[in-house]
């Protein structure tokens, strides 16, 4: 998982709706279909160091602000942590443990979510495994052999396998717990609704993927290689910011300019 320490905010780390689809920390995406609203920003709410063993910053924090309590026919609402084709290959078809902490707020606390795998062509396999976090930060850890089914994709041009994090989801997607499984099937029926009460938070911290049948403790790349991670993918210029020079070029007639606007090097 690229920064699963939580430390970049390309749109800004204040709380904000997210449009559908958005990006929110770094290469998380949220996706959702309710009649409720929620928010997300960066957090100073973090696991402490004598549990973790490592001194996290932030975390990513999710409230809900307009409640929506019945569950409709495809409704959802997700964090999506996207692992490109090329990183996958390294994990396809191995056992692997994830790992990440996570809390609520006392009025969701002991709420059952889902963490679900997707991917292949068309993306059709999937695969979910149930946690109930607290109100307390606590670490959950699932170890699993990925999917041996299916055709996967591991191109440097599509996305390997998606790390979903479900805070709602509709009972005609509900499936079977730890089973890879086609067509979609996210959550079971013992899944809670987040969106059911305006006092409902959720903190998700230090969250990773490990080959293996155990997650080490979590430890994030320098700040300077995950900022290149994620250049990698996204660079945001603020144009908000005029005393911040950002481009080169001249003024070639008197309605008109040439400027050079220098981006790293993306993926294909």
């Amino acid at each position: 998982i690229i920064d699963g320490d939580f430390t970049q905010w390309p749109e800004g780390t204040a709380a904000r709706t997210p449009a559908y689809g958005d990006y929110t920390s770094a290469l998380c995406k949220h996706t959702y279909g309710n009649d409720g609203t929620h928010t997300v920003e960066r957090s100073t709410d973090v696991p402490t160091v004598d549990a973790s063993g490592h001194q996290s910053t932030y975390s990513q924090l999710v409230k809900c602000t307009v409640a929506d309590g019945t569950v409709g026919s495809s409704q959802w609402l997700l964090l999506d942590f996207p692992i490109t084709g090329t990183d996958f290959t390294a994990l396809h078809e191995q056992q692997v443990t994830i790992s990440f902490w996570a809390k609520t707020s006392a009025q969701n606390s002991g709420h059952t979510y889902s963490l679900t795998l997707s991917g292949g062509s068309g993306v059709n396999r999937w695969y979910h495994y149930n946690f109930t976090p607290t109100s307390t930060w606590t670490q959950f850890t699932h170890t699993l052999t990925l999917d041996t089914g299916g055709t996967w994709l591991f191109t440097e041009a599509d996305i390997g396998m998606s790390v979903r994090i479900y805070l709602m989801s509709a009972s005609n997607w509900h499936g079977t717990a730890e089973t890879w499984g086609t067509p979609v099937v996210v959550g079971t029926s013992g899944n809670d609704n987040f969106m059911d009460n305006t006092s409902n938070e959720f903190y998700i911290s230090q969250l990773g993927v490990y080959k293996g049948s155990t997650a080490p403790t979590f430890t994030s790349p320098p700040i300077a290689t995950v900022r290149d991670q994620v250049a990698y993918y996204v660079e945001r210029f603020d144009l908000g910011a005029t005393t911040t020079p950002i481009m080169m070029g001249q003024i070639y007639s008197t309605t008109a300019a040439r400027c050079l606007l220098r981006f790293r090097t993306k993926r294909a």
